[in-house]
């Protein structure tokens, strides 16, 4: 068992929410992680009533262990503010991780920019909270995956992976049902997305990339571990028959 679902705050509080949050988890055993999700409150039955449609910060806190260790960790979260809904409760993983799959649908249009980010400052902090809501359509988001444990104790080289220094993955989601790729939410993300530019550590989630950014954002997602993957490919797949994806080319 888990404790999932999320603790609510309006978003006239969003900086000092965000800045409990970057404190709160400071020295989160590895246990537990907190996601962040900015958005506008999803029309879904376990949403209070008088909340739906708001704009709100939601803080979504997994405890994997002892629920009464889980229950005395989470006790600031829950008693910060307070928050204007407080629906964590144990749940199964299965049932955490599909939280949002509603909000989500297929058949919507997705735009997606990422960063992976160190630590948050006051200035992200501010700048994300400046631009998170400055979105038209009420499908769109942003996330704040938090990171760490494991496997930033591993070295850099340990495998294909990188950003094992970042704090976080910040991933801006512009969603509509109506307005196809000319949709405005498609700007809101871009500009959001330059505006945390400075506090990001340059790097990004390969599964984060989007499909228009380029080889350049694909060695960002790998980093130091680039030029071997491509030496990899070269020996494996000489031909990139393999390129359906972000493509790391044979090195040649």
């Amino acid at each position: 068992m888990a404790l999932p679902r999320c603790a609510i705050f309006r978003v006239a509080d969003r900086a000092e929410v965000l800045r409990f949050y970057r404190d709160f988890i400071e020295d989160a055993p590895d246990e537990l992680s907190v996601y962040v999700s900015l958005r506008t409150a999803p029309e879904l039955d376990w949403v209070p009533a008088d909340l739906r449609g708001a704009a709100v910060a939601a803080l979504l806190p997994f405890y994997s262990g002892n629920l009464d260790e889980g229950e005395r960790l989470l006790r600031p979260l829950r008693s910060f503010g307070p928050p204007v809904a407080d629906l964590v409760q144990p749940k199964p993983y299965t049932a955490h991780q599909a939280l949002f799959d509603a909000t989500v649908p297929h058949g919507w249009g997705y735009y997606w920019k990422s960063h992976y980010l160190p630590p948050l400052t006051d200035a992200a902090i501010d700048t994300l909270a400046e631009h998170a809501w400055q979105k038209s359509s009420t499908a769109s988001y942003t996330l704040l995956f938090h990171l760490g444990g494991q496997i930033a104790r591993l070295p850099g080289d340990y495998s294909a992976a990188s950003g094992r220094d970042a704090r976080h993955a910040l991933v801006i989601n512009a969603a509509w049902t109506e307005g196809g790729p000319s949709h405005p939410d498609i700007a809101w993300c871009r500009d959001t997305f330059r505006a945390m530019k400075p506090y990001s550590t340059g790097g990004v989630y390969v599964n984060f990339v989007h499909n228009d950014e380029g080889e350049a954002r694909v060695r960002a997602a790998y980093g130091p571990q680039y030029e071997r993957l491509a030496h990899l490919k070269a020996r494996y797949d000489p031909g990139n028959v393999f390129r359906g994806n972000q493509n790391i080319a044979p090195l040649t």
